[in-house]
């Protein structure tokens, strides 16, 4: 069962890192074994706030007084029972680009971007790894992760081969310099005449406090984090309308909620 722990970051962890300090918080609360490791997959799988915002940096240095929020399901985080999901690997022709700073892959549906709560559930991080350590014949290849797709989104994910081309590729996400095109099927409900191009500018919160409701986001009038949208229609027949999306923010959920 999914529960909430919160903690207020103490004098005495002033400018330590976020999954040190949650591997020791934590450790303190729950009667199993937490390391490091298990703390950088909860901050990965989107399952730790920060001042009440998501965050996936697990070298995060914190304040004082900081608020950290943790959701949590013991029994899935500690559980060592096998994924039913069988493994992906990557192979030559699922890499679109490469050279020795960056490797761009093709992710198929169906399979997370990065670790989540479930240990044994492979993810397309973890197949990098391994296709690089194969094909280099290197026990730990370095991969660097800096954005992410949705389990059921396929499309381009670009990680950093070395430490070095960090600093610049964080930058292209974080300025919002990297331009990213979506294609999706969407349904005209209505059935009336859309326009060719048009954007869409509102605010995303939370679609509730409790069970899946937390999960799913919405537009909202009051609150929530600013987005942008640009679509345009690139075809259509009957009710089910082909369309590219190019979102100016990169909130969750942003193009399903657009679309809608």
């Amino acid at each position: 069962m999914r529960k909430k722990l919160s903690f207020k970051v103490p004098p005495e962890a002033r400018g330590a890192r976020l999954d040190a300090y949650l591997a020791q918080a934590l450790g303190e609360k729950l009667p199993q074994v937490m390391s490091k490791a298990k703390a950088r997959k909860l901050i990965m799988a989107g399952a730790v706030y920060l001042n009440q915002k998501r965050v996936r940096i697990a070298s995060k240095e914190l304040i004082v007084g900081a608020l950290v929020d943790v959701i949590i399901d013991p029994e899935r985080l500690f559980s060592d029972k096998a994924s039913q999901q069988p493994p992906f690997e990557v192979r030559d022709n699922d890499v679109l680009f490469e050279d020795q700073w960056l490797i761009a892959v093709n992710k198929p549906a169906g399979i997370p971007t990065q670790p989540t709560l479930d240990q044994a559930r492979d993810h397309l991080y973890a197949a990098v790894q391994r296709f690089l350590a194969r094909r280099d014949k290197k026990a730990q290849p370095y991969v660097g992760l800096h954005h992410r797709l949705d389990f059921d989104t396929s499309g381009v994910v670009l990680f950093t081969k070395a430490r070095e081309a960090n600093k610049g590729v964080s930058a292209l996400f974080a300025e919002r310099l990297a331009q990213k095109t979506y294609h999706a099927l969407s349904w005209n409900l209505s059935g009336r005449q859309l326009p060719v191009e048009w954007t869409v500018k509102n605010h995303l919160g939370r679609a509730g406090t409790t069970g899946k409701d937390r999960m799913r986001f919405k537009s909202v009038k009051a609150g929530g984090d600013y987005a942008e949208t640009q679509l345009r229609v690139l075809g259509a027949k009957g009710q089910v309308v082909h369309v590219e999306a190019r979102p100016k923010t990169g909130r969750t959920h942003q193009i399903r909620v657009h679309l809608s």
